[in-house]
């Protein structure tokens, strides 16, 4: 704040018992009283052309519009507030941050949403806990130019992969289903349906639309899957080994490959074609 100055004309009589006081934040020198440059009495600055700053090029504006906010920067309005909206002042006139100085953290609400040319692509945290990334236009879907998948722990059925919550039945974490009008069963090799439907392997033990089941990807199977690099085949009861059945009547159908001698983790990626046992 800068310092200012006032006094008092000299009267014609004076009046030896008159005595001049400072208040807070003001100086009595002489005649004059001077504003100090910090103040911390003065509780309340209130006035409708109100405008605060270093210059006429760098301040903050309340004047100019009614309920609302503007930070002005080297001539430009650049930021407004008002309620419940901070935004730039012109379309696409402020970046958040800079490639050498960036915010630590964004902290949104569980729906929140990071919204792209007013709809145009959004990152979207449902009620669920689930982000979903979508477009305005479902034709274009979005790109993903690469994914990384990591091998699991020996966890039953840790998933690192494509998941699915749909479907009613309960289900045991790294077991293997198949779904049969709407209902997940354990796959089996013995019986077509049970060995060529839709597969997946469940997350966890509970109801499968909640667990979660994998329909592709890196997985903790519930028993050994066989060698390591080896391909695995679909066996009994939602189990899985390295060898292929020869038993009549039986299918023969690839899940994947083996990616642990002992533990179970596997590439799981059921194949779209079987062959039956003669």
């Amino acid at each position: 704040m800068k310092t200012g100055n006032f006094g008092f004309n000299t009267p014609k009589t004076t009046d030896a018992n008159t005595t001049y006081t400072a208040g807070d934040g003001i100086t009595l020198n002489g005649t004059e009283f001077d504003l100090d440059a910090i103040q911390t009495i003065i509780t309340s600055i209130v006035n409708a052309a109100l405008k605060m700053g270093r210059d006429a090029d760098n301040l903050i504006d309340f004047a100019t519009t009614d309920n609302k906010i503007i930070l002005r920067v080297n001539g430009v309005n650049e930021v407004e507030l008002s309620a419940n909206n901070l935004s730039p002042v012109t379309d696409d006139g402020c970046a958040l941050g800079t490639t050498s100085l960036q915010w630590s953290d964004l902290f949104l609400v569980g729906n929140g949403v990071i919204n792209f040319a007013n709809g145009g692509a959004t990152i979207h945290n449902n009620a669920a806990g689930q982000l979903t990334i979508a477009t305005s236009d479902a034709a274009r879907g979005v790109i993903i130019p690469s994914r990384r998948f990591g091998i699991t722990s020996s966890t039953h059925g840790e998933t690192d992969g494509d998941v699915v919550n749909f479907g009613s039945g309960s289900v045991v974490a790294g077991k293997c289903y198949y779904l049969s009008g709407g209902a997940w069963a354990l796959a089996d090799r013995r019986a077509e349906a049970s060995a060529t439907n839709f597969l997946a392997v469940a997350l966890a033990t509970g109801t499968a639309s909640s667990v979660g089941m994998c329909i592709r990807g890196m997985v903790t199977m519930a028993s050994d899957t066989g060698t390591r690099g080896e391909v695995v085949y679909l066996r009994i009861a939602g189990d899985f080994e390295d060898s292929a059945t020869t038993t009549s009547g039986d299918f023969v159908r690839i899940m994947g490959y083996c990616l642990d001698d002992t533990n179970g983790q596997m590439f799981f990626n059921p194949s779209t074609d079987w062959v039956e046992i003669a």
